[in-house]
């Protein structure tokens, strides 16, 4: 009787303990919106046969040689989209920018607009739904690159073919943005707009938000103009550039920025005969951090640009430079990933951190400062300003929980390295609670 009643109690205990646990909160998932605003690295990728006045001219290789394919469908049918989700994953990319068409509008998937006008300008493939299930798998997500006033890479004859269907540019461009969202919906977190205000398609550019909102309510939508938001269309800002920043090599000499950067790691938007990576790791990963810090930094950070050729391969040195990339990112994940622009120290656009010991990003619940010391002392000991926002700090460490002696000064704050400890070259974190 007594065995009984106890286990009758125990049974009722274990139900309330399940009930409870049942009733506990699910963390929410991040929109679209939401991930690309916070994130800090991605990938662009241009992957494209084109024509120009009828002849192949602008295209991806099939190899570092030069290779041209013999039409689309040999570049779609070699891509593998698995190995460029395994690319983007090593860099530690959070999303990739891909082309669903440019250079002569040569749309990567079996388009029906296209295909009953121009059948060889889309291809059997869907490349496209391919890389969506090869990043889904990884959990990155996919933009897609479209450009409303490509024609100026048509030939003269397939612009009269168009316009003897759709009598002038503007419902030929929506019919196809119509048939690209509907077809790639909710499953594509963005797009990312070329020249979106063209004279051929400034009407058009309400339509544009309207079409995609209709299909995937919860979009992030890039328009290519400097640091400005195209009303009725972006809800994120990019910056393209090209050339680089300053035209230097160097990305410590690089100004900060609020937009998401569009920046060329290599030779061109798209792979060409034998090209070498330009960009070195330590420079990939020290312009992301300073991008992540900047003040106003809610776009998407830095998309790095490169692409493969056809044979999957990439220009030399270039998997090896991005994986290095990502293995640094990927060290310091827990001062990058998810964080936001500090407060206490805060850095401004349009800014080089040569001359200070680097950047500042917080955690997300603001309880920790991550600082980036980009630029150690010559000593152990590094001298910090009071924070701009009042806060005050009890302690300090190094990521891996090292304790940092911190000391509040008259101006600020003394962090000096334990014994033994050395500042790293490319960047070391210390954390203030």
């Amino acid at each position: 009787m007594k065995t009984t009643r106890i286990l009758r109690v125990i049974a009722g205990l274990l139900i309330c303990s399940m009930s409870l646990t049942a009733q506990e909160p699910v963390p929410a998932k991040k929109g679209n919106l939401a991930t690309a605003k916070e994130a800090k690295v991605g990938l662009f990728v241009h992957y494209v046969w084109g024509q120009t006045k009828g002849k192949p001219d602008l295209y991806t290789p099939m190899d570092i040689k030069g290779k041209k394919p013999k039409d689309i469908n040999e570049l779609a049918d070699g891509f593998d989209a698995k190995k460029l989700a395994d690319f983007a994953e090593a860099m530690g990319a959070e999303y990739v920018v891909f082309t669903a068409f440019h250079a002569g509008m040569n749309v990567l998937y079996p388009s029906q607009v296209m295909g009953e006008m121009l059948p060889e300008k889309a291809s059997r493939r869907d490349v496209l739904k391919d890389l969506q299930d090869a990043l889904d798998a990884k959990g990155i997500k996919l933009m897609l690159y479209w450009h409303p006033t490509d024609a100026h890479d048509l030939s003269q004859s397939d612009k009269d073919v168009i316009l003897a269907k759709y009598k002038t540019w503007g419902p030929f461009i929506l019919a196809l943005m119509k048939e690209t969202s509907a077809r790639y919906g909710s499953r594509v977190a963005g797009y990312w707009f070329d020249a979106p205000a063209g004279k051929d398609s400034q009407s058009c550019v309400p339509q544009f938000q309207s079409i995609i909102l209709k299909d995937t309510p919860d979009v992030a939508i890039w328009a290519n103009r400097k640091r400005q938001l195209i009303p009725g269309l972006s809800n994120v800002t990019t910056t393209e550039c090209s050339p680089r920043p300053n035209k230097d090599l160097n990305t410590d000499n690089w100004p900060t920025d609020p937009s998401q950067m569009c920046v060329l790691a290599g030779k061109g938007w798209w792979a060409k005969p034998n090209a070498t990576a330009v960009i070195d790791a330590r420079g990939m990963f020290r312009y992301t951090v300073r991008i992540a810090a900047t003040k106003g930094q809610t776009n998407g950070g830095v998309c790095w640009s490169d692409g493969p050729y056809g044979d999957n391969t990439w220009p030399t040195g270039t998997a090896e430079a991005y994986g290095e990339m990502g293995k640094m990112l990927r060290a310091r994940k827990e001062a990058i990933y998810g964080t936001k622009p500090s407060t206490c120290y805060v850095t401004l656009p349009d800014t080089l951190q040569n001359d200070i010991w680097g950047v500042a990003t917080d955690s997300a619940d603001g309880k920790t400062v991550f600082l980036h010391v980009l630029n150690p002392p010559t000593d152990s000991a590094l001298k910090i300003a009071k924070p701009a926002d009042n806060r005050s700090f009890a302690k300090a460490s190094l990521l891996d929980g090292t304790p940092v002696a911190l000391k509040a000064t008259d101006s600020g704050y003394e962090l000096t390295l334990p014994s033994g400890a050395k500042w790293d070259k490319d960047d070391t974190v210390i954390r203030l609670q």
